[in-house]
C-alpha cells in the first residue's frame, strides 16, 4: 500500500518541477514517506513554519488515505443522516442547559468540551459529558459531535471563539478515534496477515505480547498518522495559547480511550427489556470500525485482532501524554485496561453507561484537583 501514490490532492500536488520545494513541503513529504525517521525536531520545525496551519492538515490526510476533497468531512458522519440529526438535537439540548445554569448563577466550574462520541453519544449511552452534567454546579458548553475527526475540529476551530467568549476554567478534548476507524480505514493502517511472522514464544494474553505483535502489524501509514496526531495535538495547544489570553489559567484535559474489543456482535440476548442495545448496534453496523477491517486484512484469529487494537490504543495514549507533558496545564485521563472486556462494552468502540460513569468520575477528580504536579489520572477499579 502506498502513501497516496497517484493521488493529486494535497499540499504537494501543485509543486512545479522547475522550482525547489519549500522547507514546509520537504517536511510534509518526509512525514508522508518516512514517518519513522521523522523526528520531533522536524515536527517542531513544521509546526513553527509561519506558512503552516490547520488548513494543511486536511490535504495531508487526503493524500495519506488516497481520498478526494471534502471526504474527511463527509466521512466523519458527524453531520450526516440520523447521526447528524441526533447530534444537532443533543447539541441544542446541552446548549440550553448550559445557559440555564449560567442564568441561575450557581456555577462552580465553567467547562468547554470539544470532541467525538466519547463526549457525545446522542442516544442510548450516557457518556462522559452526560455524567458530568449531573453536577448542577457545572456549566458545560459542549461542541462535541459523535463521529467527528480531530482534523475537522482543528480546521473549523470553533473552540477558539468559545474559549474567548466563555473564558472557561476547564477545556476537555477527545479526538482521534474516528480518524483511525471511520470508513474502515483501519484496514489501510495494517499489513496483510500473511506478511506477518508470529514469534513462536509470543503470549497474546499479555500486555507485552499484544504490544510486540501489533508493532509487527502496523504499516508506514499508521506511523504517519501517529505523527500527524502528535502534530495535531501540538497545533491544538498552540492555537489555544496564541488565540486566547487565558491559556496559563486554563486546565486542559485529554483522554485516549480504552483497549476496545473488535467484535461484530450486536448483543442480542434473552432479556426483552434490553433490546435497545442489539437493535441500535445492528443498524449502525457494529463491527465495521475494527473487526471487519482487520478481517479484510486476513486477521482471522480473534486474539490477534484484539492485540492490534491494544497496541494502537497504547501508542495513541503514550503520544498524547508525551505532548501534554510539554505544557504545565495539560492533564490526561488514562482509561486503559479499565472497561470490562466481557460485559463492559456497548459496542466495539463505546463502553456501557455504567463504565462511562466511572471514567467521568475521574474526569471530575481532575477538574476539582489543585495538584499541578499530578498530570495523569488513571481510571481503576475500586
Amino acid at each position: 500500500m502506498s502513501c497516496g501514490t497517484g493521488h493529486t490532492a494535497g499540499p504537494l500536488a501543485n509543486i512545479k518541477k522547475n522550482r525547489p520545494m519549500t522547507p514546509k513541503e520537504k517536511l510534509i513529504k518526509k512525514l508522508l514517506k518516512q514517518p519513522r525517521e521523522f523526528t520531533d525536531i522536524e515536527l517542531n520545525e513544521l509546526l513553527n513554519d509561519e506558512s503552516f496551519s490547520a488548513k494543511d492538515l486536511r490535504p495531508i490526510l487526503l493524500k495519506l488515505f488516497d481520498k478526494n476533497e471534502d471526504t474527511i468531512k463527509n466521512d466523519s458522519g458527524a453531520d450526516k443522516g440520523i447521526m447528524g440529526k441526533w447530534n444537532r438535537k443533543s447539541f441544542r439540548k446541552r446548549e440550553k442547559l448550559f445557559w440555564k445554569r449560567i442564568n441561575h448563577g450557581k456555577v462552580s466550574k465553567l467547562i468547554l468540551a470539544e470532541g467525538d462520541s466519547w463526549f457525545e453519544y446522542p442516544k442510548f449511552i450516557t457518556e462522559i459529558i452526560d455524567h458530568l452534567n449531573k453536577r448542577k454546579d457545572y456549566a458545560i458548553n459542549s461542541l462535541a459531535y459523535g463521529g467527528d475527526w480531530i482534523s475537522n475540529i482543528l480546521f473549523e476551530q470553533q473552540y477558539i471563539e468559545k474559549l474567548s467568549l466563555i473564558k472557561p476554567d476547564v477545556f476537555l478534548i477527545s479526538g482521534g478515534g474516528n480518524d483511525i476507524v471511520g470508513g474502515k480505514r483501519l484496514a489501510q493502517l495494517v499489513k496483510k496477515r500473511k506478511e506477518i511472522e508470529l514469534p513462536v514464544d509470543i503470549d497474546l494474553n499479555s500486555h507485552e505480547g499484544k504490544f510486540e505483535f501489533s508493532g509487527e502489524c502496523f504499516n508506514n501509514e499508521f506511523y504517519t498518522l501517529l505523527r500527524l496526531f502528535r502534530l495535531q495535538y501540538k497545533l491544538l495547544f498552540k492555537s489555544i495559547k496564541l488565540e486566547t489570553k487565558k491559556f496559563q489559567d486554563l486546565k486542559i484535559i485529554t483522554q485516549g480511550y480504552d483497549y476496545a474489543i473488535p467484535s461484530s456482535k450486536n448483543g442480542f440476548g434473552f432479556n426483552i427489556f434490553r433490546i435497545a442495545r442489539p437493535i441500535t448496534n445492528y443498524f449502525i453496523g457494529n463491527g465495521k470500525w475494527l473487526n471487519t477491517p482487520l478481517l479484510l486484512r486476513g486477521y482471522n484469529n480473534r486474539k490477534e485482532r484484539i492485540a492490534i487494537v491494544h497496541g494502537m490504543i497504547e501508542l495513541f495514549n503514550n503520544m498524547i501524554i508525551e505532548v501534554g507533558n510539554e505544557y504545565e496545564n495539560v492533564y490526561h485521563i488514562d482509561s486503559r485496561g479499565y472497561v470490562n472486556e466481557r460485559n463492559g462494552w456497548y459496542n466495539e468502540l463505546h463502553p456501557k453507561s455504567h463504565e462511562f460513569k466511572k471514567i467521568a468520575s475521574v474526569f471530575e477528580k481532575c477538574i476539582e484537583s489543585n495538584d499541578v504536579n499530578k498530570k495523569i489520572y488513571k481510571v481503576i477499579e475500586e
